[in-house]
């Protein structure tokens, strides 16, 4: 089905839309106008040359997981920036979802300017960008996989998302990139394509891990936590002051030069053995307490590994473990 232009009456596409179909075909920009809602079923997939969409009134492509909804190029060999992608103008102010959809080979898969959007289970993939966002009070970016891009996420001019819970990995760039730094990213909780999470090479704001193997970040992007760990194990955020029994503390201090402490508490005849790794998960050092005595304890790690080396600068990773569910958090040393 060939289709483009204004959309003026809300109108559905799918199997039992008007008209109906599974296949749509852009030969034109498709423009929702203002009060207009454009809803998208399941299993159809859009195809298009070059043109793309221009939201002035409501999106709604809602797929399931399996019957998802395909915004794809129309041409032979698909390569990013075959096609606009979809695009929500600043004027748009109704609120639109992209859910279960696979959006890939535009220039930016998906552009926000200022509507309310949220984007959940979603495959965004091949494009130049695949999400560029700017003037946004706020958006919703949760649960999906953003990879194979160059730039992952692009935000800018006061931009303030909420990304959370995603996969953002193998975008050549940048997994996020932040144009504006009067503004911070919120970006906890998501999945850089490796356990030492983002690189961030930057220590002009609060946040530095320069050792990351995962995408590439920019300032001001709130990255920590996130998530995978070496050993599969998400870090636990627990306060020195709300330590229960067999907890481990936030070590401190933190980064650390010479010496940094690890606080526990234990149960009686409780075995705990705490291990330091480097980022490649291997195992530097080992420290054990087979006491019996119930209680907090403070033991202090000074850096070295078993041969008594100093370790070099980097970010490691500290595992207690004991009766109870194991716990690992991140250290960093520096010189």
């Amino acid at each position: 089905m060939d289709v483009g232009g204004d959309i003026a009456v809300n109108t559905t596409w799918g199997p039992t839309g008007n008209p109906p179909d599974t296949v749509y075909n852009l030969i034109s920009h498709i423009n929702i106008l203002t009060g207009v809602t454009l809803t998208i079923q399941p299993g159809v997939k859009v195809k298009s040359n070059g043109s793309g969409f221009i939201v002035f009134g409501q999106l709604n492509a809602v797929g399931t997981s399996t019957s998802r909804i395909t915004f794809t190029s129309a041409r032979p060999v698909p390569a990013p920036q075959d096609w606009m992608g979809v695009s929500f103008d600043p004027s748009a102010t109704d609120s639109s979802i992209l859910d279960y959809c696979t959006i890939e080979y535009a220039w930016d898969g998906i552009g926000n300017q200022s509507a309310p959007l949220r984007i959940e289970h979603c495959d965004i993939k091949n494009n130049y960008r695949g999400i560029n966002g700017q003037y946004i009070p706020s958006f919703i970016v949760i649960n999906n996989r953003i990879f194979n891009n160059t730039q992952g996420i692009s935000c800018a001019t006061g931009t303030s998302p909420t990304i959370t819970n995603n996969s953002i990995y193998n975008n050549s760039e940048y997994g996020i990139i932040n144009n504006d730094n009067n503004y911070w990213i919120n970006a906890e909780n998501n999945w850089w394509g490796d356990s030492t999470g983002p690189r961030d090479t930057s220590d002009v704001d609060t946040l530095y891990n320069p050792f990351g193997l995962g995408n590439r970040v920019s300032d001001h992007v709130d990255y920590e936590p996130w998530l995978g760990y070496p050993i599969g194990i998400k870090e636990e955020k627990t306060l020195p002051q709300e330590i229960p029994a067999t907890a481990f503390a936030l070590p401190s201090p933190n980064p650390f030069k010479n010496r940094i402490s690890l606080a526990y508490s234990k149960n009686n005849n409780e075995q705990i053995k705490i291990k330091i790794f480097n980022c490649l998960g291997q195992v530097i050092t080992t420290i054990e307490n087979t006491g019996d005595n119930a209680g907090q304890r403070i033991i202090y790690w000074n850096g070295k590994d078993t041969r008594g080396k100093t370790v070099p600068t980097g970010v490691y990773w500290c595992q207690i473990k004991s009766d109870k569910p194991t716990v690992i958090k991140k250290i960093i040393k520096v010189e």
